[in-house]
């Protein structure tokens, strides 16, 4: 650089600067190459027909100017953000609890199932602390990953995934109905079918109340009941699930009852003249109850519309009592009940014993009750007998072993009046000259049958062992047969476990439907299978997907509409259910989901165990276990069911019994 003093320019100076002309004029060698810029900066060449350097960085190159050293580039990124609290609401509201850098750039990236960001969803700049980010999803489950970037343009890690289940769709109202009212309770029954669990709120039009419950555990409300004035009403209904999401529906609602029509019904307690009358009204509705001849019962009818009157009346017959109501909107009606018999006497009973019946080993009673009443003669605790009496004598006899017996005789009439008589009665076994004659003839024709019985079975003996025998024999080969079968399917499932991983089950081939291949990854087996996850309560799986199942000794691969798999290097845990399903929960996922095997379901079963036995250890405990004590546990299989092999049956005993040959196989 030239120097100016007072004097104008030096000597010095001139000559210098004539030099410098001098080089910059004349054509001398590149020294872009030896005066070491070439490696990090890029410049042009001292003839300007090449430019040197790798790295795009000019700072001292001859020509350019030199920036200030105070200035320095931004290379680091910003730290990972932190993730905390996340939250849903109704219509799909999530909100995420974000701290990251100040003044960054926070963007928040909804991935799907193979960790690919498919599009921003939410942005925001960093204020240095905890900021809540808000956006809207679709219904369904939902993973988010967050990143930061500075103004430098440097990008962090993303923070952790963020699995988030959203509930954006209000309850569904089905079947939603309001009937007209009742004339006897002045209720409007509603009914309608929802979300289970959801709480739902009933309102009408012109009134305060409001009529508040929670949907039945099989989706329905049967039976919510309004009371209300005459007059026409918008009935308003609002169900809101677990999310807040909020679903509505209304009907038209005509009141018009002219009068009421309350019911009586009487009832009366067994053995007095107490009575008890149950009345079905209005709820809170007030009335009288009648009976001629008697001072008048008032009432107030409960919440749900009933009420009960007692009342001690003497014996006699009444005309029927008369009920009259009035609701709290100031509509009345009347109603009467059926004409009332008050009976506390006991009915009529008499009850004689035959001792010469007695003497011979029979109990025998003459029993005279009351018409209609119903009769028990007890003998002791157990034994008994019972009828209904037609209003004249009735013997009863039964046989009893030598002893005396305490009978007792009760008669309850219709009103539940009850009479009762107690004997004690001996009872001998003396026969007469007719009855032994008669137990000797039971016994000869007792003899005769035994002989003749023994003589038949004689006869017929040898025959039927030898049917005895052949059907045995074809049991025994029946029992065989399927027995061998099993074998040698788990000799098979055992081979096909120790051979697994050796060779590619499916000849070698990769298709392109299954998409990239791994680096390393050899298939194991290949099948037919559903994609399944947990249903709802009581339902089991739930089928979400169907097609190739592909077990390699890296992952559980299904082919279907969308590809799903399930990494080994990120299991978690893994369950096997009902020998045709395999769950499964990986670290990026916060739900189970699985397969469900169409087809070979042992093969696949050992195929999938087998596979992660042999992948390197992680966190599920499966991992790494190697197959040694799969094989060992097949084995044990065949050993433990070779223990059970079908014996063949026993041969006849007897030389003259006939032979049938038995085969053992």
């Amino acid at each position: 650089m030239l120097r100016r003093s007072g004097r104008g320019l030096s000597r010095a100076g001139i000559t210098v600067g004539t030099a410098v002309l001098l080089l910059g004029v004349l054509p001398v060698p590149a020294q872009a190459h030896r005066d070491g810029c070439h490696r990090w900066h890029s410049c042009p060449s001292d003839t300007g027909s090449y430019v040197c350097g790798d790295l795009g960085y000019d700072t001292y190159c001859g020509g350019t100017v030199d920036s200030d050293p105070s200035e320095s580039l931004d290379l680091t990124a910003p730290r990972r953000p932190k993730v905390a609290r996340p939250h849903v609401g109704r219509g799909g509201r999530v909100g995420l609890t974000v701290t990251a850098e100040r003044g960054a750039r926070i963007e928040v990236a909804e991935t799907d199932e193979y960790d690919v960001d498919s599009g921003v969803v939410a942005k925001a700049t960093a204020t240095g602390g905890a900021q809540t980010i808000g956006f809207k999803a679709d219904s369904g489950s939902h993973t988010y990953s967050v990143t930061a970037t500075d103004s430098a343009g440097n990008t962090s890690d993303a923070a952790d995934d963020i699995t988030v289940d959203v509930d954006a769709d209000a309850p569904e109202i089905s079947d939603f109905s309001v009937a007209d009212a009742d004339a006897t309770t002045a209720t409007a029954h509603v009914a309608f079918a929802s979300e289970a669990g959801a709480a739902y709120e009933l309102t009408v039009s012109g009134r305060e109340k409001r009529f508040t419950g929670v949907v039945d555990d099989d989706g329905k409300v049967p039976d919510a009941a309004l009371v209300l004035p005459d007059g026409g009403y918008t009935v308003r209904l609002a169900v809101t699930d677990d999310a807040g999401n909020v679903g509505r529906a209304e009907r038209k609602l005509k009141v018009d009852m002219g009068e009421l029509a309350p019911t009586v019904a009487a009832d009366r307690e067994r053995g007095s003249g107490r009575m008890r009358f149950t009345v079905t009204a209005p709820p809170h509705s007030k009335g009288t109850l009648r009976i001629a001849g008697t001072a008048d019962r008032a009432f107030t009818a409960d919440a749900d519309g009933r009420a009960e009157v007692g009342a001690r009346l003497p014996d006699g017959r009444y005309p029927a009592p008369v009920v009259e109501v009035t609701d709290p909107y100031g509509r009345s009606g009347r109603t009467s009940g059926r004409k009332l018999v008050v009976d506390t006497a006991a009915p009529a009973l008499k009850v004689v014993s035959d001792a010469g019946r007695a003497a011979h080993g029979d109990l025998t009673l003459a029993v005279t009750a009351e018409a209609h009443s119903e009769v028990v003669v007890a003998y002791g605790s157990k034994t008994r007998d019972s009828f209904t009496s037609a209003g004249h004598r009735a013997t009863v006899t039964r046989a009893l072993s030598p002893g005396t017996y305490r009978v007792t005789v009760t008669a309850t009439d219709a009103y539940g009046n009850a009479a009762v008589r107690r004997l004690s009665i001996t009872v001998d076994d003396r026969r007469t000259a007719g009855e032994w004659l008669l137990l000797l003839l039971e016994v000869l024709l007792v003899t005769a049958l035994i002989a003749v019985v023994w003589y038949v079975r004689r006869r017929t003996r040898q025959a039927r062992e030898a049917r005895r025998t052949a059907r045995a024999l074809e049991r025994f080969e029946r029992e065989l047969d399927t027995w061998r079968r099993r074998r040698e399917r788990l000799v098979e499932l055992a081979e096909f476990a120790a051979e697994l991983g050796d060779a590619e089950q499916d000849g070698g081939g990769w298709l392109a439907d299954w998409g990239k291949r791994k680096r390393g990854e050899s298939v194991w087996w290949v099948t037919d299978a559903d994609l399944v996850q947990p249903g709802t309560v009581g339902t089991g799986a739930c089928v979400k997907d169907s097609g190739t199942l592909v077990v390699t000794g890296q992952r559980v691969l299904l082919v279907g509409r969308k590809r799903r798999e399930w990494l080994f290097s990120k299991l978690v845990q893994i369950e096997h259910s009902g020998g045709d399903v395999t769950w499964m929960r990986v670290a990026n996922r916060t739900t189970m989901s699985g397969v469900r095997y169409r087809r070979e379901s042992e093969k696949t079963l050992v195929a999938i165990e087998s596979a992660v036995a042999e992948a390197p250890a992680g966190a599920a405990r499966e991992l790494g276990a190697g197959r040694g004590p799969i094989l060992a546990r097949l084995r044990q299989a065949i050993r433990e069911h070779d223990r059970h092999r079908p014996s063949p049956p026993a041969q006849p005993a007897s030389e003259d019994r006939a032979t049938v040959p038995v085969t053992t196989g």
